[in-house]
């Protein structure tokens, strides 16, 4: 009797997760194609992100004409906590404009700083139009004394797709990792090309664009020290 019972549930069992399969199958939940093709999706408005906000960068290249006329004229750069403006050599075969964002490494809960990190992103310019992004992330830890450097670099920012962004990842004085996007492995089980823009170069971009919009906004507002003086003395006899 138990046996039969037994049976009797099992078969109900199997009927109940035959029916569930099928109904999976007619709504698609279960597809590795449509997975795939959803990933493959996923993959597509990452890189339309990606370009917009490349798009929003082409724009600083006015940047470098304001920090020029600053430097010759020998007024302060002024530019958000913890970063530094940069100008490409001026021989240089590829004029940039570059923005540094540094940080410490504190030891424990104490001040003394146990090492440095710091990300920098170079815009290169052809003329007026945005021909090159060149991000390098940093981190050195002399206590330990490691150091840990990756390269992105995207020849074509104002095109369609990434697949030709070129990374490279050394750790101390290690054979330096090369890799592609286009050869980056993003399977169903391991998208890792869709975690590095997901997870890190759309943050990372959002992130210096804001920097460099508000380094050029601060040029507009405290670029002439003479100007804000002047203001700020004929504010000030409004007070009697």
């Amino acid at each position: 009797m138990k046996l039969k019972i037994w049976i009797t549930s099992l078969l109900l069992l199997v009927s109940f997760s035959l029916f569930a399969i099928a109904d999976e199958f007619a709504s698609g939940k279960d597809s590795e194609i449509q997975k795939a093709e959803s990933l493959a999706e996923t993959d597509r408005k990452m890189d339309d992100k990606i370009k917009d906000i490349n798009e929003r960068l082409s724009r600083f290249g006015n940047l470098r004409a304001i920090v020029t006329k600053t430097i010759q004229e020998d007024r302060p750069i002024f530019t958000p906590g913890q970063t530094m403006v940069r100008l490409s050599p001026s021989d240089a075969k590829e004029p940039y404009i570059e923005l540094e964002a540094y940080d410490f490494i504190p030891q424990g809960y104490s001040n003394k700083a146990i090492g440095q990190r710091y990300k920098i992103v170079r815009l290169y310019f052809d003329g007026d139009k945005l021909s090159k992004i060149e991000s390098i992330v940093t981190e050195q830890n002399f206590r330990e004394d490691s150091k840990y450097m990756s390269r992105v670099v995207d020849p074509t920012p104002l095109t369609e797709g990434t697949k030709d962004i070129e990374i490279t990842h050394q750790f101390n004085r290690e054979k330096t990792y090369d890799v592609t996007l286009e050869k980056m492995e993003n399977t169903l089980s391991n998208p890792l090309k869709v975690k590095f823009k997901r997870e890190f170069y759309i943050p990372h971009l959002t992130y210096f664009e804001k920097l460099f919009r508000y380094t050029e906004e601060y040029q507009k507002r405290f670029g002439s020290a003479n100007d804000k003086v002047t203001v700020e003395t004929l504010k000030r006899s409004l007070e009697y």
